[in-house]
Parts: structure tokens; sequence; C-alpha cells
């Protein structure tokens, strides 16, 4: 492929030139009102998760639906779905940990936002990706 290639109605150069999404603005206006547990930028993929401190498991069991951009990559690298969720953040860029009572209210500022998976408790750090009937386990950082 060519980054002139067309792509999705543009062209694979501009899709991957597309800025990334700044979410600080989001973020504020949630933390005023609501005690957020934690953040997560996913830059470099589900794993990023496993730097949080404590005993958990982070299931996402609903995740997005990946960009097609990422799908191409996929397709032509030849990556298994668990080298891709450790490479990109395969359009979830960005996860707002919280408590169960806080969801509705944070989704109504995250207006983009949807509930992907929970954090349960667990005798080690450790991410789990429940995606097409598959799970995928992501340890260590």
């Amino acid at each position: 492929h060519s980054l002139n290639d067309t792509f999705d109605n543009s062209t694979i150069g501009k899709i991957l030139l597309e800025p990334t999404r700044i979410y600080l603005q989001t973020i504020a206006k949630i933390s005023k009102d609501y005690d957020i547990v934690g953040i997560n930028n996913t830059g470099y993929g589900l794993k990023n998760f496993n730097r949080v401190k404590g005993n958990f498991e982070f299931l996402i069991n609903k995740p997005l639906k990946p960009q097609p951009i990422f799908e191409l990559m996929q397709k032509e690298s030849k990556f298994s779905d668990k080298q891709m969720y450790e490479t990109f953040n395969m359009g979830m860029g960005f996860f707002v940990i919280c408590k169960d009572k806080d969801v509705d209210g944070i989704l109504q500022i995250a207006k983009e936002g949807k509930v992907v998976g929970e954090v349960r408790k667990s005798n080690k750090i450790s991410t789990v990706l429940e995606k097409e009937g598959k799970k995928i386990s992501f340890e260590g950082y």
C-alpha cells in the first residue's frame, strides 16, 4: 500500500495523520462532579491497564469496533488479535474507571462514551479482552 492509496473515503496517509483526540476538557468536567477511580490512556494497547496498583482484573467484554484502518493494518501485518491489542489502542483511546453508581452521569458528560467492561477483584493485576468468543489475557507491563 501507498500513503496516497484511497481508503475509507480518504487516503491511508491522511487517516494515519488524523490528530489524537484530547480528553482533558471532558475529564475536567467529569472530575468536577464525580470521584474518578482511575483513568487510562491506551496508546500502547490494553496492557497499559496493568500499570494500576492493586489486585484487579480489567475485563473488556464489550470492546468498541476498531476503525477500518486497524482492520487493514491487521490484515496486512498478519498480527493476531493479541498483538494488535498489545500494540495499538484499536479505537479505545481513553478509559475512565469509575464506580457503578456514577456511570450514567459520566456517560452524559462523555457523550461518545460507552461502558466496555468492568473491574473485578483478583489475586493479581491483569487485563482480559473477550472478543468474538475468545479470551485474550494481558499480564505484566
